[in-house]
């Protein structure tokens, strides 16, 4: 274990942190997002793929660091991505459904964690410097 590693394992882990890794992930969440959708339309499929996964990947840490739930809703849409985005990595052909589906439910749970961030931040506001 690198001893930075150590270091950051015991932080105190205020609201403020907490919300800058959750930003963090968001941010990287639509970054991804938009990535795959743009390959995908360039016909760059399994890149497409691995940007989808990672885009579903970030939305999933963000709820882990949150400790909380969205409901079935985010956790099947992060999961909907996730297989979509190795089939598009296999080479398998999604069809254009499945793969619209996908981009659907994934951007409707980063714009819930969106939503939750937005509220979080104006929870800790007065806290962040």
């Amino acid at each position: 274990m690198n001893p930075s590693d150590e270091a950051v394992r015991h932080l105190p882990l205020d609201r403020t942190r907490l919300l800058i890794i959750v930003q963090a992930h968001h941010a990287l969440a639509l970054v991804r997002c938009a990535r795959a959708a743009r390959l995908n339309g360039a016909k760059q499929i399994t890149q497409a793929g691995t940007e989808l996964k990672a885009a579903a990947r970030h939305v999933h840490h963000a709820t882990v660091w949150l400790g909380c739930e969205f409901g079935r809703g985010l956790r099947a849409a992060t999961a909907e991505a996730v297989g979509v985005g190795e089939q598009l990595e296999a080479g398998s052909r999604s069809t254009p459904d499945e793969i619209n589906r996908a981009f659907v439910a994934l951007r409707g749970a980063i714009e819930a964690l969106g939503a939750h961030v937005s509220t979080m931040h104006s929870l800790t506001q007065g806290l962040l410097p």
